[in-house]
């Protein structure tokens, strides 16, 4: 029997897997394993009825009565051959239970226990109470799923240049795209709410038929002169999409008609579906040197020079308009240069309008001009008609977009904008054909592989005929990349300067903090070895050789642990720009004598090793501190004679040009490349496995105390070396001291002071 607290526990968890906003999928299974621990049982199997041929008889008997299935004592004679199955596997009693939503199956839960009567009145209460707020779950997830699912489908189609309303069942806005809003230059809170009969001429019949999906004929409000057809699809029962194809420019062709007659430049034929001439305006024989009757009943294209380029694009203008150049045939061999327009003909199929040779001339004489003028030009020159296609290019333009003339030539120039800058082109060419031109237009513009937009700063002129007549437009289109990855790089640049001064400032907290704890440390160590070194002397009683053993290594430590400190402490400072060269003339021959220098000469020769210090004849006084660079060298000398077991240690010095060169080459075991890369970095040590007697372990920071050292002086330093055959360390110092700019070091801390 299922108590109280078991039902308020499955209730509540039930909810709580509401609460995770999971896919229905997961919230069966999830809910199915709630079941398994709360009635004990077996197995819990979960299944969305989404796949009507995946549905057993069972679970179609409960579907269609929408009543659950117990059997409390499976058998080989149980009802259906499911159960039986079941009883094989070893189970005892099943319950199969419906899950409905809005008024629908769309789940089976199957309960299995391995235990007789198992599922008793207080089970089926107690699940019908869950599913029931399961399916309301489940419900209430599916519409949130449709909203999205809209929303996606709205969000893919309004990616268009044709403006489109979403719209409910009372023609409430719900949504509306980029050129809707462009066309009533408006905003989305502006229209959003509002009733589509606000901004179109739609009644309540007129938004009927559009649900039954008739297309119907419609103006903007206050707007009559221009004129659409609407197109829709339902969405859903709620919700309406509806589109407008603007019909302004059709219908004023159309009409155009009716007055060619009377025109000595234009004349007009319309044609069936396979292209033959049916209809041809009076005034043919003043446009063309052919009569009416040469034209009827003989394929128009057929007649040109340039057929097979017309019909292509004939074949690719779809609904739209095609515009092109080309020869026709009067006869005799004899062809006259015309201009055509095709465009879709309700009536017949296809239309086309004729421009006799004066206009035809014009664009002939811009195309000479315009080939002599932009030929060399580094900008990006485009001749267009006046629907807007590609006439003529220049090598600039085939560079710069990434497309050859004759991919350009008669399609939309509206191909080189972004889809973001579609409006840009004909809101310039309307401007260009009022005022003539207009410039300083920033368009962004894309090539032929559509990688990165292309910036650039534009500029349009319209073009006319002899007669005064629109003969197309000229852009021209100055490429602002450098600039635009100048302005970019600046920008980086700032962002690393930010960075740089960031890493400077955490670097100083650093620094301040080495310098504080190497203070703190060295008072100890200090004592440390001042006891041991009273204890090793024996001044407090005598010690047997063991304890005085122990005694050495303490004071032996010590003094390692202080040499760590100092050179910590050289690395923070020169690192953080706090130590201040004292530079003065020093004779590098003479230097070869300094104590320090000499003692790891002994060192060097008490090993067997040969030592040789080396200086040219040219090599003069080199302003230098000569304490920092007796640094350099002690360093140096010391690796070379920790490294070289057999043969010499030379240090050589030459003159070239303004520098000096310093060489400290040994016969030691050599180091690999991939040692020498990381050679100057803070705490790396060379493996050391060739030797045949190992020394004590360095620091790891001696290298780099030297290079900061030679970089102050304004050199330069590397490494020469190949395993088993020796290394040569080398660096270069201006003669004359000049050194690379160093920051004005900050007062000294406690410690540095003390040094």
């Amino acid at each position: 029997m299922l108590d109280n607290a078991a039902m308020t526990k499955l209730i509540f968890d039930l909810f709580d897997l509401e609460r995770k906003k999971l896919e229905t999928g997961e919230l069966l299974n999830r809910f199915g394993e709630e079941l398994r621990f709360i009635f004990a049982v077996e197995k819990v199997e979960t299944k969305v009825l989404d796949k009507p041929n995946s549905v057993t008889p069972v679970e179609e008997f409960t579907a269609n009565t929408m009543k659950p299935v117990i059997d409390n004592r499976l058998s080989a004679y149980s009802s259906f051959k499911e159960l039986v199955d079941y009883f094989n596997m070893g189970y005892k009693s099943c319950i199969i239970f419906p899950v409905v939503s809005n008024g629908k199956v769309i789940s089976i839960i199957k309960l299995l226990s391995k235990q007789e009567e198992k599922f008793d009145k207080d089970v089926s209460n107690a699940l019908t109470i869950s599913t029931i707020i399961l399916g309301y779950q489940i419900a209430g997830r599916t519409e949130q799923e449709k909203s999205v699912n809209v929303a996606k489908y709205f969000d893919a189609a309004f990616n268009s240049i044709v403006p489109q309303f979403l719209i409910d069942a009372n023609g409430a806005i719900i949504k509306a795209n980029k050129s809707m809003l462009i066309l009533f230059s408006a905003s989305s809170r502006e229209v959003i709410g509002k009733n589509v009969k606000d901004f179109f001429q739609i009644d309540a019949n007129m938004l009927a038929s559009l649900k039954r999906g008739i297309i119907a004929e419609t103006r903007i409000v206050d707007k009559g002169d221009r004129r659409f057809k609407i197109s829709s699809s339902q969405v859903n029962e709620k919700i309406l999409h509806i589109t407008f194809y603007e019909t302004t420019e059709m219908r004023d062709l159309e009409e155009k008609t009716k007055i060619l007659s009377y025109s000595n430049y234009e004349a007009m034929l319309m044609m069936d579906a396979k292209g033959t001439p049916i209809w041809v305006s009076d005034n043919i024989d003043k446009v063309l040197k052919l009569q009416k009757n040469a034209l009827l009943g003989r394929p128009f294209v057929e007649m040109l020079l340039e057929k097979e380029r017309i019909k292509s694009g004939i074949a690719a203008m779809g609904d739209g308009i095609y515009a092109d150049s080309a020869r026709i045939n009067v006869g005799n061999g004899v062809f006259q240069d015309i201009r055509l327009t095709f465009f879709a003909n309700q009536m017949y199929g296809l239309s086309c309008i004729i421009a006799n040779s004066p206009y035809e001339s014009a664009y002939r004489n811009i195309e000479k001009n315009f080939d002599e003028l932009v030929k060399l030009s580094a900008d990006a020159i485009i001749f267009i008609d006046p629907l807007g296609y590609i006439q003529r290019v220049n090598k600039s333009a085939e560079n710069i977009f990434g497309y050859r003339e004759d991919e350009l030539i008669g399609g939309p120039a509206a191909i080189l904008y972004t889809d973001e800058e579609q409006d840009k082109l004909p809101r310039a060419l309307s401007l260009a054909k009022q005022e003539g031109t207009i410039s300083n237009i920033f368009a962004k513009m894309k090539g032929k592989k559509d990688e990165a937009f292309i910036p650039c700063d534009q500029s349009v002129r319209s073009v006319k005929d002899q007669n005064g007549n629109l003969a197309g437009y000229i852009i021209v289109n100055r490429e602002l990349k450098t600039k635009y990855d100048l302005d970019e790089a600046q920008e980086i640049l700032e962002d690393k300067e930010r960075e740089i001064e960031k890493l400077q400032a955490e670097s100083e907290l650093k620094s301040q903090f080495i310098f504080n704890i190497s203070h703190d440390i060295k008072t100890p160590i200090t004592n440390i070895k001042g006891f041991g070194t009273i204890l090793y002397n024996e001044e407090h009683g005598p010690m047997n050789e063991e304890q005085k053993g122990y005694i050495k290594i303490v004071i032996d430590e010590s003094d390692r642990l202080m040499d760590l400190i100092k050179q910590i402490l050289d690395v923070a400072r020169l690192s953080s720009g706090k130590v201040k060269l004292e530079l003065q003339p020093v004779d590098l021959k003479k230097l070869g004598d300094n104590p320090s220098i000499k003692a790891q000469e002994e060192v060097a020769t008490g090993k067997g090793l040969m030592f040789s210090w080396n200086v040219d004849y040219n090599v003069g006084e080199v302003n230098i501190d000569p304490n920092r660079i007796i640094q350099v060298f002690v360093n140096l000398i010391t690796n070379a004679v920790k490294f070289t077991e057999h043969g010499s240690i030379m240090v050589n010095i030459t003159k070239k040009g303004k520098n000096i060169r310093v060489e400290v080459k040994d016969t030691g075991i050599g180091i690999s490349k991939e040692d020498q890369r990381k050679l100057f970095r803070k705490f790396y040590q060379v493996h050391r496995t060739e030797l045949t007697v190992q020394q004590g372990s360095g620091t790891g920071l001696g290298l780099s105390i030297v290079k900061e050292i030679v970089n102050l002086h304004g050199g330069r330093m590397g490494i020469n070396s190949e395993l088993g055959k020796g290394s040569t360390f080398w660096f270069t110092i201006p003669i004359s001291g000049k050194k690379k700019k160093q920051k004005e070091p900050k007062e000294a801390s406690s410690d540095s002071k003390s040094q």
